[in-house]
């Protein structure tokens, strides 16, 4: 009887050591979990547009070069440039609320022609940009048609002089190597061309919504 006793007095104080570490242990743990589930989400609203909820330029950039080192075909994806064009109007003649209204409206139209897969940013101003994986340079230029024919169809109510419209331009990726310096400037330039030739009298194209466009990797 004397030794069951004195191997339960010796016993019982190792396993409440036990199970204080034990608790210990799982109390790290929650509070680990915890600061993960904290800092994804200070990531995710550091990288998160506040007027628009689509992506910034820090959002934007990481998943360029995210895409980038995935990229191993052209087919692997494209990037589209978007800029407004005679929006500074709007800011001018409605005032900057309703400017902001005009950009938020035309990010959920952005938005709503794309995957998750996929990702819409707002680079500053009025300036977007759009990241598509796998799609060919064919269907990437297919999308941009149709951004923009949506685009201005979300302004086109507006009571202004000059409708809102957009120029579009549109990159493929074209290898594993790529530079997203150089992937931007590309879509840049193309861009740009297109908003010479219109703001120099250049003939305008007639843009029509492809209804319910949809995305697929397996275009």
């Amino acid at each position: 009887m004397f030794e069951i006793v004195a191997a339960v007095a010796l016993v019982a104080p190792l396993a409440a050591l036990t199970l204080r570490f034990w608790l210990r242990a799982r109390r790290a743990e929650a509070l680990l979990a915890d600061g993960d589930r904290r800092h994804h989400e200070l990531v995710r609203l550091a990288e998160r547009d506040p007027l628009t909820g689509v992506a910034n330029r820090r959002g934007f950039d990481r998943a360029l070069d995210e895409l980038q080192e995935r990229a191993a075909t052209p087919g692997s994806g494209a990037l589209i440039l978007l800029d407004l064009d005679n929006f500074k109007q709007v800011n001018d003649r409605l005032g900057h609320q309703r400017g902001d209204e005009v950009l938020r409206d035309v990010a959920r139209a952005i938005r709503r022609r794309f995957r998750d897969t996929d990702l819409v940013a707002r680079l500053g101003g009025d300036e977007f940009a759009v990241l598509l994986r796998d799609v060919d340079p064919q269907r990437a230029q297919a999308v941009a048609d149709d951004l923009r024919a949506r685009v201005r169809q979300a302004c086109e109510e507006l009571p202004l002089r000059r409708a809102v419209d957009a120029s579009v331009g549109v990159a493929p990726l074209r290898s594993k190597a790529g530079d997203g310096a150089e992937l931007v400037a590309r879509a840049d330039a193309a861009m740009y061309r297109m908003k010479l030739a219109r703001r120099h009298g250049g003939r305008r194209r007639r843009f029509r919504p492809i209804d319910q466009l949809q995305l697929s990797s397996a275009d």
